[in-house]
């Protein structure tokens, strides 16, 4: 999948359906959701995430906790990086109004 055309971004129902079809893993609301889906939502919500970059995080392994886990610790890469950024900012808005 090509990761240069714009697709939006995923939500946690998105990253759902993109679960069930590369892993199997049931997007029924009614079944038992892995024991990592209340992190993915917490982390993915609000997050900058194509359906592309999800897909290739999904595709790294064949076992569903090691790809899960490794989609949790991109997706908190992403919140820290964020939260990096939003306090250069603030500090760059700091320094302006001190001039």
């Amino acid at each position: 999948m090509s990761m240069e055309i714009y697709m939006g971004h995923c939500c946690f129902e998105g990253f759902k359906v993109l679960a069930s079809t590369y892993l199997g893993l049931s997007h029924v609301d009614n079944d038992e959701p892995h024991r990592l889906y209340p992190d993915i939502k917490r982390l993915i919500d609000g997050q900058v995430i194509t359906p592309a970059q999800v897909t290739v995080e999904l595709m790294e392994s064949e076992d569903v906790d090691v790809v899960l886990e490794g989609l949790v610790r991109t997706l908190e890469s992403l919140t820290s990086d964020k939260i990096d950024d939003d306090e250069d900012e603030e500090k760059h808005l700091a320094c302006l109004r001190d001039l």
